[in-house]
């Protein structure tokens, strides 16, 4: 039987932020890239998936740093993914939709974190810390803060991290078959259909 891991609060292990939001009246002639919900289809995002947008001069405190996560706050199921910011020519943030989490990767290891939220044990975490406003459910932070991590040893941490990415690349190699099967069927039903109609 495995040893039991340490838990810790999230707020002790890392800071939690919210994206920020546009204002209303603010100069949009930067240039960034922005994460949002809708980016965080893989445990692991980077600058070559996101699309250049104006946006306002934002402080250097919003900007996006390599191995930061970015959680989606609306909504379930909770979406993580770990921003892989080496390679980026402009400015990134997250959307306000969002949070970003800044581990200390002494204590937590990202892909560890973000893989964990993602997975179905860690929705079940975080199932209890929305809260209901005008039909959107939102992440209620100061709970989320509070969020009781599992934290096995870092090595361990390394191999579910590693275990995390195997699984997202299987995933995603199921789901290329399945819209290369769906794409094939959609062409023959066409083809038939078309034969019949002649």
């Amino acid at each position: 039987m495995g040893m039991r891991p340490n838990f810790m609060r999230l707020t002790e292990v890392a800071s939690v932020r919210q994206g920020p939001a546009v204002p209303k009246d603010e100069s949009t002639n930067g240039r960034c890239l922005s994460v949002g919900v809708t980016d965080l289809v893989s445990l692991m995002v980077g600058p070559n998936s996101l699309q250049p947008a104006p946006c306002p001069n934002w402080p250097q405190k919003h900007m996006l740093r390599d191995g930061e996560i970015i959680v989606s706050n609306r909504n379930r199921p909770l979406r993580a993914s770990v921003f892989e910011g080496q390679w980026a020519d402009l400015p990134v943030v997250a959307a306000n939709q969002c949070l970003v989490i800044s581990p200390n990767q002494d204590m937590v290891r990202p892909v560890y974190l973000a893989g964990l939220l993602r997975s179905g044990y860690g929705q079940v975490l975080v199932d209890s810390l929305y809260t209901v406003s005008t039909s959107i459910s939102l992440i209620n932070i100061k709970a989320f803060n509070d969020l009781a991590i599992p934290l096995p040893p870092l090595e361990v941490q390394d191999l579910i991290a590693q275990t995390f990415i195997e699984h997202q690349e299987y995933v995603s190699a199921l789901t290329e078959e399945i819209t290369l099967a769906n794409t094939l069927l959609t062409a023959t039903l066409a083809r038939v259909l078309e034969v019949g109609r002649a």
